[in-house]
């Protein structure tokens, strides 16, 4: 179920789900599911078990929707924030503390391109959620991530956000070229396989480098 205030939103997501669906389907090995959207908050929410929010990064108008939403749905419904910008803790201002352990992070990076979900507690999330969410996410063929604490931002993001501030400052002070970066990222970690971690830890470089570090 699908709900926006905006109608151009909704027409966007039934346009980007028909679009997709088959290629998701062909990734699950399951038949496609339905959707259908609403111009009703209370109906799109009010039988789910997880309801995802997903309106702009501003964070007054996140606080007004969880609100919302503990009084809408079902007190087991799981309740999840997919932005990156702002921890779900952020959030709960108008949530009493009963309903902030069904309360989450959870972050799609569009599917299904890229099916990475990653999941991060409120600092009130009841475990069991997370495992539940863990393991339904892998039965529709997603790869979910858990970040171990809290953070602003999330694992990937927080890479991506350091990898993207320092390629902009090399170009900025003239020191190389948008072709060449990226062709220098492509030889040694898209052909080469390297992985942060692993590369840090030595196992891609030659002797002669590790006895400089």
């Amino acid at each position: 179920m699908i709900y926006d205030p905006n109608v151009q939103q909704c027409v966007q997501a039934k346009e980007y789900i028909a679009q997709n669906i088959d290629a998701y389907a062909l990734k699950t090995g399951k038949y496609p599911a339905t959707f259908n959207v609403t111009d009703s908050l209370q109906q799109a929410v009010e039988d789910a078990w997880l309801v995802i929010e997903c309106v702009p990064e501003k964070l007054e108008a996140k606080i007004k929707i969880f609100g919302e939403l503990v009084a809408l749905t079902r007190e087991d419904a799981i309740l999840a924030t997919n932005s990156s910008s702002y921890k779900s803790s952020e959030m709960l201002a108008e949530v009493p503390q009963e309903s902030k352990s069904r309360i989450l992070n959870m972050h799609y990076y569009m599917p299904p391109g890229n099916m990475v979900v990653e999941l991060m507690t409120d600092g009130f999330t009841d475990p069991t959620i997370i495992e539940y969410l863990v393991e339904r996410s892998r039965l529709v063929a997603t790869l979910p991530y858990v970040a171990r604490k809290e953070s602003t931002g999330f694992i990937f993001n927080r890479l991506w956000a350091a990898v993207k501030r320092e390629t902009l400052t090399i170009l900025a002070e003239g020191v190389s070229t948008p072709e060449e970066i990226d062709s220098m990222w492509s030889e040694m970690f898209v052909k080469g396989g390297s992985l942060p971690c692993k590369t840090m830890d030595g196992k891609y470089l030659q002797p002669s480098y590790r006895r400089m570090r």
